[in-house]
């Protein structure tokens, strides 16, 4: 993958679908906004690809060609014409020659009427096609290919990676461009939104279930011990553990895997709370016999081979993980083995 963006660039695309019965017009005004922005380094944040998406781009695409062998034709290299949104190729042919002569100067548009330029148009070739054959052949191969009886079909592509500020900056900017063009019923395929969306659930679950986690768990020590201390002092370092242990990859500038981080932190909180309980247990019965300072050297001598063997062995199960091809995999196995 690296090797072939190195050579083509990166291409995220996101595939849009709405209503086929939209407006031109507002299709029309969405590629046009889409199109004018630009990421910080001047990079496009998102356009048709190939601009032959929608009707506008093949239209814009078609009169380039036009153009080109209109100037030929009639001898005129400085020829620009443009039209308005035609939804179909008979109302695109009907104006264009109307166009073409209102791009004339006006010392050879009595010269060269409307009905001389269309008999030029209806002769002239652009790679040995008949110009009315190559619009009409364009236009039917977007309506195949990109619009349906209720939904039509436009594909973005955009010069960044399917998640993080860029990606996520880009699709914000397509759903915003989306509602101010007045297309609000939109849907948006692609790993972008997929990611997005996913990102956009699971912050909220991932508090959630880390809430609900600690709070079991503060239970569950507060019965068995019964006392409102001892699960504050043992929840405590292992949630700071957790906290250092996710606080890493963003310091090395590591991405993670949103999943496995939330696998490695239930993980890491249900292994460690049973080191935690087995030592408070240890320490809460030798309390009763010796002083604070014996009861912890003796809690702690009588504890540690029991943790470091588990410990041990999860440790060099994760650090094995993380020699694994896949991304994703390696990280959950060093966020383990940590």
């Amino acid at each position: 993958k690296l090797e072939v963006e190195s050579v083509y660039g990166r291409d995220n695309s996101v595939v849009v679908l709405y209503p086929a019965d939209t407006p031109p017009e507002k299709e029309q005004a969405f590629e046009t906004a889409l199109a004018a922005k630009t990421f910080g380094d001047g990079r496009p944040m998102g356009q048709v690809t190939g601009r032959t998406g929608t009707l506008a781009g093949v239209q814009a695409m078609i009169n380039a060609q036009l153009q080109e062998v209109l100037r030929t034709q009639l001898n005129m290299p400085s020829l620009v014409f443009s039209l308005p949104y035609y939804d179909t190729a008979e109302e695109y042919l009907a104006a264009l020659p109307g166009a073409v002569h209102a791009a004339l100067p006006e010392s050879l548009q009595d010269f060269v009427t409307e009905a001389l330029i269309k008999t030029y148009i209806e002769s002239a070739e652009v790679e040995g096609v008949k110009v009315p054959a190559l619009v009409e052949g364009a236009y039917a191969q977007v309506n195949a290919n990109f619009r349906g009886s209720e939904y039509t079909r436009l594909i973005l592509s955009a010069d960044c990676e399917e998640e993080g500020e860029e990606a996520f900056l880009m699709y914000e900017t397509v759903l915003s461009e989306l509602e101010r063009a007045g297309i609000s019923d939109a849907l948006t395929l692609g790993e972008t939104p997929s990611a997005y969306d996913m990102k956009e659930i699971m912050t909220a679950d991932n508090s959630w279930i880390s809430a609900l986690s600690i709070i079991m768990v503060f239970l569950i020590i507060l019965v068995t011990f019964k006392s409102i201390s001892i699960p504050v002092i043992l929840i405590f370092p292992i949630l700071t553990g957790i906290y250092v242990n996710s606080a890493i990859p963003a310091l090395m500038g590591t991405p993670i895997a949103f999943i496995g981080n939330l696998v490695v932190s239930m993980i890491h909180l249900g292994a460690t709370i049973d080191y935690a309980i087995l030592y408070a247990n240890k320490y809460c019965a030798n309390r009763k016999l010796m002083g604070r300072k014996d009861s912890t050297v003796l809690a702690l001598s009588e504890s540690i081979p029991s943790i470091l063997t588990s410990a041990i062995a999860l440790t060099v199960a994760g650090f094995s993980l993380a020699s694994a091809v896949l991304p994703a995999t390696a990280q959950i196995g060093l966020m383990l083995g940590r």
